[in-house]
């Protein structure tokens, strides 16, 4: 039988095919709110509210640690308490502020 050799292996392999670190991700999980909710609720249709996701994560101890490690990985519906588009925002004011030289 052949093995798919782009398919993680090992928790090592998956950092380095995605840039998940898999222990954030295994405690993200372990501890996070949405697991005991249905997911369609972090995945509302376009242009529907999404402020049901929004209180879970609000509420969730983990939510710093979820946007950072899954916030880039997932584009579309609520992660860490912030919508793609929210998402998106954020990282193109991080990449200008990176831009500007330090005064």
């Amino acid at each position: 039988m052949a093995t798919d050799n782009r398919s993680p292996a090992t928790p090592a392999a998956a950092q380095v095919f995605t840039g998940l670190d898999v222990d954030d991700a295994r405690e993200v999980w372990e501890s996070a709110l949405c697991a005991q909710v249905d997911p369609e609720v972090f995945f509302p249709e376009r242009g529907q509210p999404a402020a049901a996701a929004k209180a879970v994560c609000g509420a969730c101890p983990v939510t710093a640690l979820c946007l950072a490690t899954f916030g880039s990985l997932i584009s579309h519906g609520v992660v860490g308490g912030m919508s793609a588009e929210e998402r998106s925002l954020a990282r193109r004011a991080e990449r200008r502020d990176a831009a500007r030289p330090a005064a």
